[in-house]
Order: C-alpha cells, then sequence, then structure tokens
C-alpha cells in the first residue's frame, strides 16, 4: 500500500491519497520487515514534506495501525516508527500489551450540510496508565459539545479498574474539526465492547446524541449521514428511534 500512496503523492492525486489515510480498514504496511516498510515510508515522507498537514496525518495512521494490530509489526518496526515520531501523537503509556483498541465510525456533517465518515481510535488501558480520554492534540480538534459527548460515553461504559483513551484520525489543523454530540452513540458503542469480554468488532454505523443519563436523543442530517455510510461501504446504521427514517436511502437497513 506504501507504494501505492508514494505514486499518488508523485502524480499530485492529494484527495485520494487523504482519503486512504483517513480509513484505517485499508491497510498500509503489506509486510512488517523493516527494510521494505522503512524505505517506502521514508520516501512517502519526503514527498509528504511539502504538505505538512499530510505528514502529520500519515505518522498518526501509522500509530493507529501499531495499536490496531501490533502483531503485524517486527520489534524493529516499532523502533523505526518511534524514531520517525509515528510515537508523538500517542498519551505517554498508551502504548501497553495490556491494551485493546478498536477503530470507531464516526457520521459527521459540515457546517453546508455534507456528510462524511471519519474514524476514532479507542483504547481500553489498565487504570494505572494514566491516560487522559483525549491527548492534548486531539482536544484542541473537537468543539465542547463533542468533547463533553466523549465524557458521557465513557461515563457511561465504565468498567472497574480500567480507563478509555481516544484519538480521531485527523491531523491537527488551524481550527475545529470536530463538532456536535452526535459522536455519542458510536463511541459509547465501541467502548462498551471493548470493556467486554471477546474480540471487538464494528460491523455498523451510529450517530445518536446521548444524555448522562443514557438517553438517546434524535440528530440532525440523518438522510445525509446515511449516504455517506453507504458510500463507505457500511449497510446498517444504528440510529435513535425519535428520528423519522429517510425514505428515499432505502438500500440501508436502519436500525432504531
Amino acid at each position: 500500500m506504501l507504494d501505492r500512496l508514494c505514486f499518488l503523492a508523485q502524480n499530485g492525486r492529494w484527495p485520494m491519497l487523504t482519503g486512504w489515510l483517513h480509513d484505517p480498514s485499508q491497510r498500509l504496511l503489506e509486510t512488517a520487515r523493516i527494510d521494505d516498510s522503512a524505505e517506502d515510508c521514508a520516501r512517502l515522507k519526503r514527498l509528504l514534506a511539502p504538505r505538512p498537514a499530510l505528514m502529520d496525518l500519515l505518522e498518526i495512521r501509522l500509530a493507529a495501525d501499531w495499536l490496531l494490530a501490533p502483531e503485524t509489526f517486527s520489534p524493529a518496526l516499532v523502533r523505526w516508527l518511534e524514531n520517525v515520531g509515528a510515537g508523538r501523537w500517542l498519551a505517554p503509556g498508551a502504548a501497553t500489551p495490556a491494551g485493546r483498541w478498536l477503530a470507531v465510525p464516526v457520521l459527521f456533517t459540515d457546517a453546508g450540510g455534507e456528510a462524511t465518515v471519519r474514524y476514532f481510535v479507542a483504547g481500553r488501558l489498565p487504570a494505572e496508565a494514566f491516560v487522559p480520554l483525549l491527548p492534548s492534540w486531539a482536544q484542541k480538534l473537537c468543539d465542547p459539545s463533542a468533547r463533553a459527548a466523549m465524557d458521557v460515553a465513557a461515563s457511561l461504559a465504565a468498567t472497574p479498574g480500567w480507563c478509555f483513551h481516544l484519538f480521531p484520525l485527523m491531523a491537527p489543523g488551524n481550527g475545529i474539526a470536530v463538532c456536535g454530540p452526535s459522536l455519542g452513540l458510536p463511541l459509547a458503542m465501541a467502548l462498551r465492547q471493548l470493556g467486554a469480554n471477546g474480540m471487538p468488532t464494528v460491523a455498523v454505523a451510529a450517530t445518536g446524541v446521548l444524555t448522562p443519563k443514557g438517553e438517546l436523543k434524535p440528530v440532525s442530517g440523518l438522510r445525509e449521514k446515511g449516504l455517506a455510510a453507504w458510500r463507505h461501504r457500511f449497510r446498517q446504521v444504528v440510529c435513535p428511534a425519535a428520528n423519522r427514517l429517510p425514505k428515499d436511502v432505502s438500500a440501508l437497513e436502519w436500525l432504531p
């Protein structure tokens, strides 16, 4: 995959490259061998040097892949990732073998009403790791309502002896990128999965506003969010029963 990303960067196909980096279902590293992966990654970083935001996104994505699938990273490759800066996006104590991690799809709408799917990386760690819910760089990306929704999700999914850690697969920019409280439901669902026994999986997209008591409130832009979920290969969407279901997105299975 890294050689494909190099091709896209060489030919100025920035939207496609950005899309690959935002989607953790697309593996970046095809091998754990340091001589293959490191060479391609160093070349990609050189190509992205004039675009620091994309280079930051590459490092965040590599750090996320490291947490999500540590068995695919050789010790030499882990050391190399730390040396090139991928580890600087992780809170101290986050990369512990006792942690469990999950990529969580979140449906966002922008000021113009357009919707897209972005991912958060969510982890469950031993309480003694003393990690914050969000790293400082991620806090700056989120508006107060989004941060409050994350606090509610973590509170509702709390498990004795464990704490949660979250960060978005987004590069830090000059402004807010994560707005609104509707990410509360998908994050709470994911954190509950992480707290349960067994291997957590995410098979559906979700959107919904949660209150501290666990009540589910309706969201705006449900039709646009459903279309975005379909474009990103999701076929089921969990949503509040209080929402009126869009009739023209019938290809989706709505789960009120």
